[in-house]
């Protein structure tokens, strides 16, 4: 029996929320008879590395996305477009029966699927699309989609006019492999020691893409204020680089914490994680996300999974996943002060720390699973089919 297959269409070049939702779902999709194949930009990045290396098939060609500021905007339109007959050809010469994409602004993949008379999935993965090209490309992507797919509510809500054809949208967790983590939690205080951590030392971590929609220079001003009030407070961020964003983040993030004097001082690390992102995970007693966008982070997911407690700027489907699991705590974005209070308030509060811990692991084991992912992606890839049968 031929198995299905689905092009998987990511257009960032570093390893992120799509390259770990490619990976994790790969094997589970192939047990339900879709094959997976991801078709990714060969921009510089670790992405299709990562994949290709966990077994992944990749393939990689000139991609773009549309870009943000006028003249990026300018550029990035023209690149996108000339990409549209570049995908079409792909997507014949790969033989794919449904093509998977995420993010509105990659409309031009979904186009280039039509023109071969392909099934699309589309996915809402976070709000990082600037809110003029949600609402003026939503709808769009409503047009030319057969199944809409969204990490939560909010996020789809954000997306006016995304189910203007009157389809259901499908919420989903990104996967997350809580048995995984679980053991690598057994590592935690080798890596804790490694690190030269005491058992006094409370950490705090995040983990994310060295990118400004991260808004890490907001998170090492929390830092030092946490620092002030508490000595053996410590702060890791983990990541990646994406190169385009390098000059940005060595000036405007890792700077700032030299100046501050807190990487002399300890204070704050930053730590280059790649494959072994989850042992450096282990070693916090609280997650933090400083974001301006985001959907639902499969980090934060994963730390909850660890038994974390969580603070977090209001954004995405963030706060919905909160107050549903009673795991953390809600501040605005742009606001140190606001971040380092509720850390303390964490740190000093014990009770409380410890209440938001259980609940975190306990919501993430009743509710997120790698493979009620995929059955949920299976399903609406049999969706995006039969409406494209439909059709025709």
């Amino acid at each position: 029996m031929r198995m299905n297959r689905v092009g998987f269409v990511i257009t960032t070049p570093t390893f992120g929320g799509p390259h770990n939702q490619a990976l994790r779902l790969y094997k589970p999709l192939k047990e339900l008879g879709w094959e997976v194949k991801v078709i990714t930009t060969d921009m510089p990045g670790n992405g299709a590395s990562r994949l290709g290396e966990k077994g992944v098939p990749v393939r990689k060609i000139p991609l773009h996305r549309l870009r943000r500021g006028f003249p990026k905007k300018l550029t990035s339109l023209v690149h996108v477009a000339l990409d549209i007959p570049r995908l079409v050809r792909v997507f014949k010469e790969e033989k794919f029966d449904v093509i998977q994409f995420a993010g509105v602004q990659n409309l031009h993949v979904a186009i280039a699927a039509r023109q071969v008379g392909l099934p699309v999935v589309s996915q809402l993965l976070s709000t990082y699309a600037p809110k003029a090209m949600r609402i003026l490309f939503s709808p769009i992507v409503s047009l030319v989609s057969d199944a809409i797919m969204a990490v939560g509510s909010t996020v789809a809500q954000a997306h006016p006019g995304i189910n203007i054809r009157g389809q259901s949208v499908i919420l989903f967790f990104p996967p997350v492999d809580a048995c995984e983590l679980g053991c690598i939690l057994e590592k935690r205080e080798t890596m804790r020691t490694r690190l030269g951590l005491s058992q006094e030392s409370v950490v705090v971590v995040t983990l994310g893409n060295f990118v400004p929609q991260k808004a890490h220079d907001i998170l090492v001003e929390a830092a030092a204020l946490v620092a002030s009030k508490i000595p053996n407070a410590h702060f890791y961020i983990l990541g990646s680089y994406a190169e385009e964003h390098r000059r940005y983040y060595e000036n405007e993030v890792v700077a700032k914490a030299k100046n501050m004097g807190l990487l002399d001082k300890g204070v704050i690390r930053f730590i280059e994680v790649g494959a072994q992102a989850y042992e450096y995970l282990s070693i916090g007693d609280i997650f933090v996300l400083s974001s301006i966008a985001e959907g639902i982070p499969t980090a934060m997911l994963e730390a909850m999974a660890m038994g974390m407690p969580v603070v977090s700027t209001a954004v995405g489907s963030i706060p919905e996943v909160l107050k549903t699991a009673k795991a953390g705590l809600i501040v605005p974005p742009k606001d140190p002060a606001k971040i380092a209070e509720q850390i303390m308030l964490l740190i000093e509060d014990q009770e409380l720390r410890i209440s938001y811990s259980y609940n975190a692991r306990a919501f993430i084991l009743e509710n997120v699973d790698v493979k009620r992912c995929a059955e949920i992606h299976a399903r609406a890839y049999e969706l995006a089919l039969s409406r494209r049968r439909k059709h025709y």
